[in-house]
């Protein structure tokens, strides 16, 4: 934390209260009644009236420290072999003194509200100084501010949000890049997003209107690595109904896992499952694979798709019958779809039961994967 510490000198110019009370002070000899010395008007410009025979006055040293609710002053002598008093008006109701007390130590105030302190010195041998008066205020804190952060799924990167606690607080943070670098200090005005890897650590506090800073909080992160995304190889055996897929990594140490979208009516999916071997289909129809893969320290890849067609031995496709499934079937079924002309079942290459343009979509596709083979 920073110490933010205020000065304050308050000599002539500075708010001089002039003693018209009788103050009591113990010495060697006994306990002894001493009225302090009354300045006159010259003082006001900076001016010493005092003489030989008066103590000089004491100086008061005040400071806070940021995110601590409390102030602390010290009062010192400005000659030596001085004893000081003091006397505290404290912030309550009633605006009422403290006795004069022996000054001993640094004062030390954490209730919030408006403070004024009298301090004299006394030398030995000499009449009291004038006395001195010092105010201040001690505020309340600022209550601190919340980070958090979101992983994005199935890609790298996150976001991060700083929220006030109490109304119309300003939000100042800071940021520390993974090089270990620190950014200037930021009025914080929305989402902050972070792509790149590595590990960032954000400092944030938040101030409100009439208190002081809240404490400087943190929250370290890290962006990960994202792993590389999968791919299929995908075949069927002539002769035989079927497709078969085999999914792999694109990285070393990877997990696969994949989900499959079955031909049934309702069209749901399978459970993520982990990938350890080739799948075979053979029921017929439609299907739709979605796998990710997973690398240690890293982030999951994206989800990749695979659709692909089993098709019956009767060769939904071999719209012209001629055995070859081929360039020639798409012409013909564009002709029938076209022309409406009649269908026979070899056109309904997806087996949905009509004849659209999807079946030259996956007669195409199916030409396509043959050829690949």
């Amino acid at each position: 934390m920073l110490m933010r510490k205020i000065t304050f000198f308050l000599i002539a110019v500075a708010a001089l209260a002039f003693a018209a009370h009788a103050s009591e002070f113990s010495a060697s000899s006994g306990t002894t009644s001493v009225e302090p010395a009354v300045e006159n008007s010259l003082s006001g410009l900076g001016v010493s009236t005092q003489d030989d025979s008066q103590t000089s006055w004491p100086v008061y040293y005040g400071f806070s420290e940021d995110g601590v609710v409390g102030y602390n002053v010290e009062i010192s002598a400005t000659e030596p072999n001085c004893t000081l008093y003091y006397r505290v008006r404290y912030p309550d109701p009633d605006g009422e003194w403290s006795e004069w007390m022996k000054y001993t130590d640094m004062l030390m105030f954490t209730e919030p509200g408006h403070y004024r302190i009298e301090a004299y010195a006394v030398a030995p041998g000499k009449s009291p100084s004038q006395t001195i008066a010092y105010e201040f205020v001690v505020m309340e804190i600022t209550l601190n501010p919340t980070i958090s952060v979101t992983h994005f799924e199935g890609e790298p990167g996150c976001c991060v949000e700083i929220t006030e606690s109490e109304p119309n607080s300003t939000i100042y943070y800071s940021i520390k890049y993974p090089n270990g670098d620190y950014s200037d200090l930021m009025v914080y005005d929305g989402t902050l997003v972070f792509n790149e890897p590595g590990i960032y650590r954000i400092e944030a506090y938040a101030i409100a209107p009439g208190k002081i800073q809240s404490e400087t909080v943190s929250y370290e992160f890290a962006v990960e690595e994202q792993t590389s995304w999968p791919v299929y190889y995908g075949f069927s055996e002539d002769g035989v109904v079927g497709y078969n897929v085999e999914i792999s990594a694109t990285e070393p140490n990877c997990t696969l896992y994949y989900r499959v979208r079955y031909p049934d009516p309702d069209g749901e999916w399978s459970e993520w499952m982990e990938y350890t071997d080739m799948l075979m289909f053979t029921e017929i129809g439609r299907y739709r694979v979605e796998a990710y893969a997973a690398a240690p320290g890293k982030t999951p890849s994206q989800t990749i798709a695979y659709e692909f067609v089993v098709m019956p031995i009767v060769q939904p496709g071999d719209v012209n019958r001629d055995g070859i499934i081929g360039i020639e079937d798409v012409t013909t079924l564009i002709d029938i779809i076209l022309y409406k002309s009649t269908t026979t079942p070899e056109c309904d290459v997806n087996q949905d039961g009509e004849v659209t343009i999807a079946d030259v979509t996956d007669l195409i596709d199916y030409i396509l994967d043959h050829d690949h083979q």
